[in-house]
C-alpha cells in the first residue's frame, strides 16, 4: 500500500484537547509526584512526561517542516 493510498485522519481536535488536560495535571504535581514509579519499570513520571512533551515538539517541527516552504 502507497502512503498516498492511506485515508487521511485528522487528529489535531482530540490531541489539543488531551495536551490542554495534561498541562494542568503536570503543573499540579509536587516532587514526590514527579518522582512516582510507573508501569514502565525504570521511567518515574518525570520521565514519561518528558517524553511525551518532546515527542509532541518533534511533531511540531515536523509538521512545520512539511506544511512550510523552507526559507532560504
Amino acid at each position: 500500500m502507497r502512503i498516498s493510498e492511506v485515508t487521511v485522519v485528522d487528529v489535531r481536535g482530540p490531541l489539543t484537547a488531551q495536551r490542554g488536560r495534561l498541562l494542568p495535571l503536570l503543573t499540579s504535581l509536587s516532587d514526590t509526584q514527579w518522582a512516582a514509579p510507573t508501569a514502565a519499570p525504570r521511567w518515574p513520571v518525570k520521565d514519561i512526561a518528558l517524553h511525551l512533551l518532546v515527542l509532541d515538539v518533534d511533531l511540531s517541527w515536523l509538521a512545520r517542516g512539511r506544511d512550510q516552504p523552507a526559507v532560504g
